[in-house]
């Protein structure tokens, strides 16, 4: 992630941790690596939600924002949360709600051990089977992490699509979609893959 546009004591380092921690204290230790969608401008977008409150949330940014824009995170078809964004420094962004989330039924990973490894993003080109339904096609695997996958289909997939998807030497994981562009989408897994699995079938 490249600059940010505006200059001023929020966008300083050190000032997106201060800022996610006064955001988040009404709920201390949410801490997830789940995948979500950022829509800004009618543009949507991957991210990753590291922290999560009713106040506000803390996401992982893969393009710039701007400082006090309107921001709608997507945590499935049907909850969508807006705020805006309060600060962001190297892809880092606390995002502010305007008014408290209700976060009931929505389900979150345990916050990791002290020491745990945190989950990555990793380039992959690995062939893919979904199946939505009754239907299944195949896929390319672009990006890979514990919580989802970015794929390249050979037919499109529409949001909040529920899939199975078996990749090429792997067990079938059941996910989502989250994210489509084209032939382009996002699908985040209802389990995250352990760190140790995913490595195993990586070095494979």
């Amino acid at each position: 992630m490249t600059g940010h546009h505006h200059e001023s004591s929020e966008a300083r380092p050190g000032a997106a941790t201060a800022g996610m921690d006064e955001c988040l204290a009404a709920r201390p230790g949410s801490a997830v690596l789940r995948v979500g969608v950022l829509v800004r401008h009618g543009a949507r977008q991957l991210c990753l939600i590291r922290r999560l409150s009713r106040r506000g949330l803390m996401v992982r940014l893969f393009s710039d924002v701007e400082l006090g824009e309107t921001v709608v995170i997507e945590l499935s078809e049907q909850r969508r949360l807006t705020g805006r964004i309060a600060s962001c420094t190297d892809g880092n962004a606390v995002i502010r709600f305007d008014l408290p989330a209700d976060l009931d039924g929505i389900s979150m990973p345990r916050t990791p051990a002290p020491g745990a490894r945190k989950s990555v993003i990793r380039e992959v080109d690995r062939l893919a089977m979904i199946r939505a339904g009754s239907d299944i096609s195949f896929a390319s695997t672009r990006h890979i992490s514990q919580g989802g996958v970015r794929v390249v289909c050979e037919r499109p997939l529409a949001n909040g699509t529920p899939v199975v998807l078996t990749l090429e030497g792997f067990r079938p994981l059941q996910g989502m979609v989250r994210w489509n562009r084209g032939d382009c989408c996002t699908i985040s897994f209802d389990r995250m893959i352990p760190p140790g699995e995913l490595d195993r079938w990586l070095a494979s």
